[in-house]
């Protein structure tokens, strides 16, 4: 495979993210976890930087190719927590009795 079609790969991997962040916001589930999510060295294109030699990986350009990777896997993971959190939050108001929380109730 040459480097075009790698990198044609990755980016269809990374697009298919947006459709896991739907099934998470429309399920209000995942089974991905949010801590392994932040990790940036089990997608594929970690896997292949992580491999390359400690040499390549330190010098100035190693660290900025893994920069942006590495700050997707934050971005997506807080993106992941905050939607299964709205989803729950959302969820468990639904189960809430509108009573409870009227004027009359109160008193």
């Amino acid at each position: 495979m040459d480097l075009s079609q790698e990198i044609e790969k990755l980016v269809a991997a990374r697009c298919a993210w947006r459709q896991r962040l739907n099934a998470v916001i429309s399920d209000g589930s995942s089974d991905l976890s949010v801590e392994n999510l932040k990790l940036d060295n089990r997608c594929e294109f970690g896997k292949w930087y992580y491999g390359l030699p400690a040499v390549q990986r330190d010098s100035e350009q190693g660290r900025k190719i893994q920069e942006l990777p590495a700050a997707f896997h934050v971005g997506i993971a807080r993106v992941f927590a905050l939607a299964l959190a709205v989803r729950k939050t959302v969820h468990a108001k639904a189960w809430l009795p509108a009573a409870s929380f009227s004027h009359s109730a109160a008193s």
